[in-house]
């Protein structure tokens, strides 16, 4: 069975691609529309498309950083990253009582 997180990640990253690609084609069909006026929903709709499409550079910069920071902590913890799993004499911890 999969594990949550790697559901949870499959499922954001459905997402993500999912609003990338509806992005790019609402405003690739809708740019030459018949525009209403000042209150116009479709270009309305188009400048949320594309400020969504302006903001994903930010948020794949913020996830590097996450993927940066989580491949660096890996000398913090050895043992969780290991196949043998973490023991009291890997971690070096004497029993005294």
């Amino acid at each position: 069975m999969m594990d949550r997180r790697k559901v949870y990640r499959l499922l954001s990253t459905i997402t993500m691609l999912f609003v990338i690609l509806y992005s790019v084609f609402f405003v690739a069909i809708k740019s030459e529309h018949e525009c209403t006026g000042e209150q116009c929903q479709t270009c309305y709709q188009i400048e949320l498309c594309v400020k969504s499409l302006k903001t994903m550079p930010l948020v794949i910069v913020i996830v590097a950083g996450v993927v940066v920071k989580h491949i660096l902590s890996k000398d913090e913890y050895p043992c969780l990253y290991s196949i043998e799993g973490c023991t009291l004499t890997s971690l070096k911890i004497k029993l005294l009582s």
